[in-house]
């Protein structure tokens, strides 16, 4: 069988997600949770009920910079306000509140709007990749082939754009022998009225290698309050990550798994050796 990395991102972005991806993980629909450190919905307690799961998931880093929207972080990179140590600070920063929370250094690194992709951004975190390289972890790209990204018409402007990105990020951490995911799947057009049950279905059959990774932003509807989000929701409404929960807590995950022939399961670092860019 295939073997497929469901991350579930955002944990510490609200209560909602973090009740909704500590079910995931009880079970055990999901197999990766990227951890927002700096989120409003983050505390000692969440990271308390997260650790026990370090066992059968893996637990990363989901970066981002404080106080500053992506059109800031966009604007002081591409007009030079920005430099590489700002960035390196804050990223190093972060990993090491996340081992003060953890108790060990993160699974993966990832990125908060994949912002890890972006220049200086991207030279910052494979400093601090060649810097750590006695631990064992990885870092997502957002690299998938164009043809299939036509094949799953899902997002297809987004997903070209952010898999061009993805494609370079992929080679610098293959040139530095750094692990990461051989496809990337999940985004889909949630302002064009798509919904994540017909878009997922169209990723899932598309899944042909082990560690594609499936990006997934779910939540569950705690009715007595509105969701209280940490930054910028972006894309995706309360309404949307409450859609995606009920798709992977419902059996049709298992149905559609079973289907095409793929399991949840742990990136496998033997497989990544061989995590050469797929051709585009």
């Amino acid at each position: 069988m295939i073997n497929l990395v469901v991350c579930a991102d955002d944990f510490g972005i609200s209560k909602e997600s973090n009740r909704a991806i500590l079910n995931l993980a009880r079970l055990k629909k999901i197999s990766a949770v990227s951890v927002l450190i700096l989120g409003n919905g983050f505390h000692e307690v969440d990271a308390q009920n997260l650790k026990p799961f370090s066992k059968s998931i893996d637990i990363g880093l989901h970066l981002w910079i404080p106080d500053l929207a992506y059109s800031e972080i966009l604007k002081g990179i591409y007009l030079r306000k920005l430099n590489i140590t700002f960035f390196k600070e804050h990223f190093e920063h972060q990993i090491q509140q996340f081992i003060e929370f953890f108790g060990f250094f993160p699974d993966f690194i990832d990125g908060h709007y994949h912002i890890h992709h972006l220049p200086l951004c991207k030279n910052a975190l494979l400093e601090i990749c060649k810097k750590n390289s006695n631990h064992e972890f990885y870092v997502r790209n957002t690299h998938s082939r164009i043809s299939d990204i036509l094949k799953r018409r899902a997002s297809v402007l987004k997903n070209t754009l952010i898999a061009h990105y993805g494609k370079k990020l992929k080679i610098d951490l293959n040139s530095h022998a750094v692990p990461t995911n051989f496809d990337f799947i999940g985004p889909y057009d949630y302002a064009n009225g798509a919904t994540c049950a017909q878009a997922f279905d169209r990723y899932l059959n598309t899944v042909k290698h082990s560690n594609t990774l499936f990006n997934i932003h779910p939540a569950v509807n705690l009715a007595a309050h509105a969701p209280q989000e940490s930054f910028q929701e972006g894309e995706l409404t309360p309404t949307q990550r409450f859609a995606e929960y009920d798709y992977f807590v419902s059996d049709i995950i298992d149905r559609r798994l079973s289907q095409f022939n793929l399991k949840i399961g742990r990136f496998q670092h033997r497989a990544s050796t061989s995590t050469h860019l797929n051709p585009a």
